[in-house]
């Protein structure tokens, strides 16, 4: 299905089509999308890349479409990537010098220790997120058109059902949980239609 098919079928769902409510449906079927392909490890989202190191300075940027960084080198080894609090506590100051080892990263910012005295080329490999439907003729990638019923518009609409029961007591949402329920069992179905495609060897970050 196309972007504008899969908000019809989320109206349907719904069975709510204000203005303020059609208004949001796109937004919440790029985040289904964007979930389920994290979630499933759809692959083919890989991207290989470099970037530089800024001189100076103890970050850079990645590309604006990251989601998950999986490994940096040196172009000999491979770096220690380690959450931002690590970093910080290894590297107080966050301005040691030398070549850089050890790398954290917070959105789309790449943070490093020690800074190099000259620029240094890093390889990165991440995960890059799904690209946006925008246009009513977009087609959603990495996401098989038999399950864009149950992961898409379950998904869009648990989001939307969250909203438009917002206020009644927990326990109670059934529209909420039933659009939650049905989602989950499209991932799940997503998850065994990745495992089946893929080539099986030992896990690796080059599977992406």
């Amino acid at each position: 299905m196309n972007l504008q098919q899969l908000i019809d079928e989320v109206i349907v769902v719904l069975d709510d089509n204000s203005s303020e409510i059609v208004s949001r449906i796109p937004d919440w079927i790029n985040e289904a999308i964007a979930t389920a392909v994290e979630r499933a490890e759809v692959p083919g989202f890989g991207v290989l890349k470099s970037v530089d190191t800024v001189v100076g300075q103890a970050y850079t940027s990645l590309p604006s479409q990251c989601s998950r960084l999986l490994y940096v080198g040196d172009g000999d080894d491979e770096l220690t990537i380690v959450t931002l609090e690590e970093l910080l506590e290894r590297y107080p100051g966050m301005d040691e010098e030398g070549d850089v080892e050890v790398v954290a990263v917070d959105g789309a910012t790449l943070y490093y220790q020690p800074i190099p005295a000259e620029v240094q080329t890093l390889t990165v490999l991440y995960r890059r997120k799904p690209a946006m439907l925008v246009e009513p003729d977009d087609v959603p990638e990495g996401i098989p058109e038999m399950l864009h019923r149950k992961v898409i518009v379950q998904g869009a609409a648990a989001i939307g059902f969250g909203l438009i029961e917002d206020g009644i007591e927990e326990g109670k949402k059934v529209n909420t949980a039933s659009a939650m329920m049905l989602y989950e069992q499209g991932i799940h179905e997503l998850q065994a239609w990745v495992e089946r495609r893929r080539v099986h060897r030992p896990r690796s970050i080059w599977r992406y």
